[in-house]
């Protein structure tokens, strides 16, 4: 700041007096330069701007939008009207999903893309708009989600169902790779979601990655099982069914409440955690038709649906206004 004895990081700095970064990883990286500044080590890295991609999940729908540069954004590349990009539009109306992606006029090189209802490439997708090329895959595939020509449909990613490869990042929040996590579950017998969350910090920034859908678990649970080593299949440690058994539990037996579905199937806490208590909400929202912050309900909610703002590890919430 003007003062040399005071810093500011996250949404509170202008950058060169200029940029104000709203989301989570700017501000992890801002926090990484001043930590080591801090420190006073003679290597610390100087910050100057980080990357605008994201992917959120908006009132239950994924999000993402990537791009090579900030011009993508500050020069409005991402309305397709700039000449010196090709677009290429797919819209899929049985699963409501959308992508629009931005690629050089020579079709070489992928500049950018939005993507809505669907976001599993994001990671994928980034990666490829830093490369000087498109590693051999086919624009038109790309925006169909199709294999590249010649190619097989199968997915490189070794089987555990992520969709990622090893050097794909599967916590953008902190910048881990799939590589990164598996390691630290194999050599720090992170066997658990906490544990990898101590282990290497995944999951501890949106926490996207590590819901019950998430990527995250789909990695814990194949790499337990080549360990040869039990994983629970269920949603957490109080609920040890899947989300559509779980489903189907509370249909059948047509439990209406947090408290009946916990006495009925849930174990350990009767206050459930953060990764059962918004699946139970979705469900009982989903089967019953109630509202969704019905007193007693709301409490249940993910904190992003429940205040419409996003929660930092402190406690606070961030808001940007609609």
């Amino acid at each position: 700041s003007s003062d040399e004895s005071i810093y500011a990081i996250g949404e509170v700095a202008a950058i060169d007096g200029k940029m104000c970064y709203g989301l989570w990883a700017p501000g992890v990286e801002q926090a990484e330069a001043l930590a080591q500044k801090l420190l006073g080590k003679p290597e610390a890295p100087e910050y100057f701007a980080s990357d605008l991609s994201t992917k959120l999940k908006l009132l239950g729908v994924e999000v993402a939008s990537f791009g090579r540069s900030a011009d993508f954004w500050f020069k409005g590349q991402y309305s397709g009207k700039d000449p010196s990009l090709k677009v290429i539009e797919s819209k899929d109306d049985l699963n409501d999903t959308y992508r629009r992606l931005f690629f050089s006029a020579d079709g070489s090189k992928l500049m950018g893309g939005i993507l809505i209802g669907d976001a599993k490439d994001y990671s994928k997708l980034l990666q490829l708009s830093k490369k000087d090329d498109l590693a051999g895959n086919d624009p038109v595939a790309l925006a169909f989600k199709l294999p590249p020509p010649g190619a097989s449909s199968a997915v490189a990613d070794g089987g555990d169902g992520t969709g990622l490869t090893d050097d794909d990042p599967i916590c953008t929040c902190l910048g881990l790779s799939k590589g990164q996590v598996r390691n630290a579950i194999i050599d720090m017998e992170a066997y658990t979601i906490p544990l990898i969350k101590k282990a290497c910090k995944a999951g501890t920034g949106c926490g996207g990655c590590v819901t019950p859908v998430g990527e995250v678990p789909k990695l814990l649970t194949h790499t337990l099982k080549k360990l040869g080593k039990a994983g629970s299949s269920g949603i957490c440690c109080h609920i040890k069914f899947s989300r559509k058994e779980l489903f189907d539990i509370i249909k059948v037996k047509e439990l209406k409440s947090f408290e009946e579905v916990m006495s009925e199937v849930g174990e350990g806490s009767p206050d459930g955690c953060e990764l059962c208590k918004p699946v139970v909400a979705s469900i009982l929202s989903g089967l019953w038709n109630d509202h969704a912050l019905k007193e007693g309900r709301d409490q249940i909610q993910d904190t992003n649906d429940r205040f419409l703002a996003n929660i930092q590890k402190t406690g606070t919430y961030s808001v940007i206004p609609r």
